[in-house]
């Protein structure tokens, strides 16, 4: 299976298990912790399973991502940067939440 597929469907399966706990302890739990509690366990439970399905799933593809990082940020010391975004792709997304974050501080008018 693909990398780009893998790394898709774990987190899916994780919130789907976060959703489908904390369904299950809101049917079956009624007290004054009736929100609190459902949203600790299916977090919980979410985490857990990503851990577990990372663990199995991902052990490799992270070595591969690790050695490739590691590689960008020997070339990045080489060439003296100051800035490194690794994989290459972060330095669009870090473009575009700054994008965000900016449009947002300048409608605000502090």
């Amino acid at each position: 299976m693909k990398p780009a597929l893998i790394y898709t469907l774990l987190p899916v399966i994780a919130t789907v298990a976060n959703i489908f706990c904390q369904d299950m302890t809101t049917r079956q739990y009624a007290s004054p912790y009736h929100i609190t509690l459902p949203l600790l366990i299916g977090t919980g439970a979410g985490l857990v399973i990503k851990y577990i399905l990372d663990k199995r799933y991902l052990g490799g593809v992270t070595g591969l991502v690790i050695g490739h990082v590691a590689g960008d940020i020997e070339r990045g010391i080489d060439k003296g940067e100051d800035v490194l975004y690794t994989p290459g792709f972060c330095c669009l997304i870090m473009t575009i939440i700054r994008s965000i974050l900016e449009f947002g501080f300048r409608r605000l008018s502090l």
